[in-house]
């Protein structure tokens, strides 16, 4: 504690003399350490009430010290960060909370109910005025300003890399609440006779098993794996594959299951209300016992935690794979999901890992410095949209034809990370232009706030669909896609293959098929100003709207058939069981 607290009190020169630590980063760190010697200083209910921004309900130190000083907000009610840098502006090098911090002793902190102690008045000057809230940053000396600019993108970028790393070294609240949950030592006993009963219902030989949650849920995720499922009964046929289902919300009654044309086992036919550490326990006799040739987990947390647990065991039988379709962050960028909290773990002991896109590889590979040996285990196969039951794909694309009026489509599940308040921001700065709902809400998600529809005319929810054909592409001009965590979504595919143009954001895989040649492709979820420009660009010049689909639709007919997707599947190291492998 003595060597912290030197550091938080060091002069900033000294600071960044650290060995190897970045200059932005000391800054973040000391003011850090400094707020924790010193935890009267910083007032959090000043903080929420005066600033009310996102993100600082929960975490309003963490957004002061990593946004808040930076921009100038003042940490309690006394002390102003914009009158400090005026009598004292050496510390428009870093934030002058900091300044302040490092010059002071613990005890002479001022408590929040006194003000500030006044600098020496000069005797030509005017006494100072009363200590105020900070001013707009436009009010601060341009100097400041710059420095503080060209620091902040450097700050950013190693908090962003420090939080990814301390992520896999200090595991979260919710990730260790779960590592004590999947302890198979704690089941009940009852976890014998479950898994007994399942075993006798499942296929004799299991030659492919897949793990799933559920099946009949909307989202990109659960329809990239129906076409999966197709292919793999067009090459196993009626022999040896199979699905188990361990999850406690599985949603397909078994007098429902005959159409996926395979077996399909799920511990709530005999045990609904088995709690996790039960269903661990009963997966893993499943698997010791049937020992499949090949696993695939595919976005479910039972089977998940037993390969990042056992999967060295599980690896001797079973060749392992799983989905991983993006790198999920809440929106103030913490990293949550199977990408952060159990693909880094589980790797090794996997045979491969599929994904629906391109850059969460990349983004693997600058997270976690794979080596390329564990790079090679990573295989994109790109969903087929197209072409699906043999038929051209070509014939199946509709060219754009432009309605005449500013009416955009929406077109996705309705969920916490699609957005819809940015839907709202952009249908609010854009009065003139209509917007059509088309999507239903998943009912195991986070409930999505649309109370505001009603405050919105020129927005209507249609709600769910039962395919593309009951989509009435010929009345819109656009189709905008609104969201904060993507693999490579299948609404925008599906809008390519309608001809209508798109706006997206460049999230997750969305940048590998939309860019300036197939599309409009806007920097960021929260880009209002830059949908705006690109809605009214495509108003303005529907010629140019009509050359971007085209060249969409040429992508959409390279990647993303039937076709292609065969042939990509069959080329994945390991994963079609060689029995049956020269189909």
């Amino acid at each position: 504690m003595r060597r912290w607290r030197r550091i938080a009190v060091t002069p900033f020169v000294a600071l960044s003399r650290l060995a190897g630590l970045p200059q932005a980063l000391v800054v973040t760190l000391s003011l850090s350490v400094a707020l924790a010697l010193n935890p009267g200083f910083f007032d959090a209910r000043h903080y929420r009430r005066r600033y009310g921004t996102k993100g600082l309900r929960r975490f309003p130190r963490l957004e002061f010290v990593l946004n808040g000083a930076r921009r100038l907000r003042d940490p309690n009610e006394w002390f102003s960060q914009t009158r400090y840098l005026e009598h004292h502006p050496r510390a428009s090098t870093i934030p002058p909370v900091l300044h302040y911090l490092a010059r002071h002793k613990s005890s002479q902190i001022q408590p929040a109910a006194a003000p500030p102690p006044a600098p020496p008045a000069r005797p030509d000057a005017q006494a100072p005025p009363p200590v105020v809230a900070a001013a707009a940053p436009t009010d601060l000396p341009p100097a400041a300003l710059e420095r503080f600019d060209a620091l902040w993108p450097a700050l950013r970028d190693d908090l962003h890399g420090l939080r990814d790393v301390a992520n896999q070294i200090t595991p979260t609240t919710v990730v260790r609440e779960r590592l004590r949950q999947v302890r198979p030592a704690s089941a009940p006993p009852a976890w014998i006779g479950i898994a007994r009963q399942a075993l006798a219902d499942l296929p004799a030989r299991v030659d492919h098993m897949l793990l799933l949650p559920w099946m009949n849920i909307s989202g990109g995720a659960e329809r990239a794996t129906k076409r999966l499922l197709e292919a793999l009964v067009a090459h196993y046929g009626d022999q040896g594959l199979c699905i188990f289902a361990p999850e406690h919300v599985f949603d397909v009654p078994p007098g429902e299951r005959a159409i996926f044309g395979m077996p399909i086992v799920a511990i709530n036919d005999y045990a609904p209300k088995a709690d996790f550490p039960t269903r661990l326990a009963v997966l893993l006799r499943v698997l010791v016992e049937s020992k499949p040739a090949v696993l695939h987990c595919g976005n479910s947390l039972v089977g998940w935690s037993a390969i990042r647990e056992y999967g060295t065991m599980l690896a001797r039988d079973s060749k392992l794979f799983a989905n991983i379709y993006s790198d999920i962050r809440l929106f103030d960028g913490v990293p949550v999901g199977f990408f952060w909290q159990f693909f880094p773990e589980a790797l090794d002991a996997m045979t491969g890992v599929i994904t629906d896109n391109q850059t969460v590889i990349d983004r693997a590979e600058a997270h976690f410095g794979y080596l390329p040996e564990q790079m090679a285990k990573l295989h994109p196969l790109p969903t087929p949209v197209i072409g699906l039951d043999g038929a051209d794909a070509r014939a199946e694309l509709r060219a754009f034809r432009d309605p005449g009026i500013a009416r955009s489509l929406w077109l996705s599940r309705i969920a916490i990370e699609k957005r819809l308040d940015v839907l709202q921001r952009i249908a609010a700065a854009l009065p003139e232009r209509e917007f059509a709902l088309y999507g239903g809400r998943v009912e195991q998600a986070t409930p999505v706030d649309l109370n505001w529809l009603g405050e919105q005319p020129n927005v209507t929810l249609h709600g769910a669909f039962a395919d593309l054909s009951a989509i009435p592409a010929d009345r819109f001009d656009s189709y905008v896609f609104t969201t904060s965590a993507e693999g490579m979504p299948i609404a925008l595919l599906e809008a390519a293959r309608l001809g209508l143009p798109i706006v997206a954001p460049d999230v997750g895989g969305i940048g590998e098929f939309i860019d300036e040649s197939t599309g409009w492709l806007v920097s960021g979820p929260e880009a209002i100003d830059e949908y705006v420009a690109a809605l009214r660009a495509i108003r303005s010049d529907p010629a140019e709207a009509g050359r971007r689909v085209a060249a969409a639709q040429e992508r959409l007919v390279e990647r993303h058939s039937r076709a292609r997707f065969e042939q990509v599947l069959h080329a994945i190291p390991g994963y079609l069981h060689g029995r049956h492998a020269a189909s």
